[in-house]
């Protein structure tokens, strides 16, 4: 079975061993067919990509060489694989005979596990497709804007990918793990705030919350002084629920609505309860608290009991 890769240098595999596309005027032939599965590619798109605006005077029949070669490099000599139809080529791959295909297949298989409450599965499914990638996408191919905007597309999947894949590893507890995986993405990503959202998860679930708020400030100088605006809604979010942490209640504190204080306790400030009846209200003025001899109360200015 052919195979094909280019989440990498573009080769093929026609046998048991993969090969490299010796001719750069062959690889951006074959690039161009890969970018377009299964689609027609006219002979004009070809001549565009491989001399963009000053093509030889016979570059249709240069065209149709490089496609030759390239059928033989498959072990395609009678054009079944790499099919010419007016006005131009069109090369059969089902869905696991290149790369870029089976990661897109494997990289929605790992969504529709983490949608379904499955974040065991989905980083499975996630990391194995990323271990596809063995470089940048389409990495010897002469640059063109078709070639270009495609790597493009598939370097922002990848990415994509790998943050769902790191969410699913919070879900299973992992966040230490995740930090300087993370630390080492923004260091080329700086302004993608999933990234700087993830690493606040991860350090506050590491238990390093003071970390987990030096992050935010980290990601808004960054993202004010390259864009000159300020981070996303759910990053601010994040932020103030961290905050929110910070001025809970102290353990054991108990506050009711109205600023009174429950029987039994500590005021704050550190200084002692007020005495307390048997009843458990405050002791009026004159009044003894429980434990002592009476708990009656004596008016200040009665005269005091003879004595018997």
């Amino acid at each position: 079975m052919i195979r094909f890769r280019l989440l990498g240098p573009v080769e093929v595999r026609a046998g048991e061993d993969w090969r490299g596309i010796g001719a750069p005027k062959w690889r951006s032939v074959l690039a161009a067919l890969l970018i377009y599965p299964g689609q027609m590619v006219s002979a004009e798109t070809l001549i565009g990509e491989l001399w963009r605006d000053e093509p030889p005077a016979r570059a249709a029949n240069l065209v149709s060489i490089y496609v030759l070669r390239l059928r033989r490099l498959m072990d395609d000599p009678d054009g079944h694989l790499l099919v010419t139809r007016a006005p131009g080529y069109l090369l059969r791959v089902a869905g696991d005979e290149t790369d870029a295909l089976l990661f897109e297949a494997m990289v929605r298989d790992g969504r529709r596990a983490f949608a379904a409450g499955d974040p065991e599965g989905a980083a499975s499914r996630l990391t194995e497709a990323l271990g596809l990638w063995y470089g940048r996408p389409l990495a010897d191919v002469p640059p063109t804007p078709l070639v270009e905007a495609e790597a493009e597309r598939l370097a922002e999947l990848r990415l994509g990918a790998v943050e769902l894949r790191i969410t699913a590893e919070l879900a299973l507890g992992g966040h230490e793990q995740a930090v300087s995986e993370l630390r080492r993405l923004l260091a080329d990503h700086p302004l993608r705030e999933g990234l700087w959202l993830l690493l606040m998860r991860a350090l506050d679930g590491a238990g390093r919350h003071a970390e987990a708020l030096e992050v935010y400030g980290q990601a808004r100088d960054a993202i004010s002084e390259q864009l000159g605006v300020d981070p996303g809604a759910e990053l601010r979010q994040l932020h103030a629920d961290l905050l929110a942490k910070d001025t809970a209640a102290p353990a054991g504190a108990v506050f009711i609505p109205g600023g009174t204080t429950p029987p039994g306790t500590p005021p704050l400030s550190g200084g002692l309860p007020a005495p307390r009846t048997p009843l458990g209200r405050p002791a009026r003025a004159g009044e003894r608290p429980c434990g002592q001899r009476s708990c009656r109360p004596t008016s200040p200015t009665s005269p005091a009991a003879p004595s018997r």
